[in-house]
């Protein structure tokens, strides 16, 4: 039987993994001071597509699978900070 088209496709290029884990770290911090679970504040996927598409403004943010205007009001501006940190720091780097 042939491959499901998502096995079949290349890593997306744009993917930053090391971003994804700084991601991940801040979703364990807030989900941790409001005793939640992780994927309360944002699923992987939620996370992986940030890490792809890096938005740096409040409507990139909601451009994102599974951040709505909840989330984005609540969580926006420090994952918000974080990648645009992230970017700046890659810029410097780079």
């Amino acid at each position: 039987p042939a491959a499901s088209p998502a096995a079949s496709q290349p890593p997306d290029p744009m993917y930053d993994d090391v971003l994804f884990e700084r991601l991940r770290a801040q979703r364990t911090v807030l989900a941790r001071a409001e005793s939640l679970p992780p994927y309360c504040v944002f699923n992987d996927r939620t996370l992986r597509e940030m890490a792809t598409y890096r938005p740096t403004t409040p409507a990139g943010l909601l451009q994102i699978y599974g951040v709505g205007a909840a989330k984005a009001s609540k969580y926006g501006a420090t994952f918000l900070a974080l990648m645009r940190d992230y970017l700046v720091d890659e810029k410097a780097e780079g």
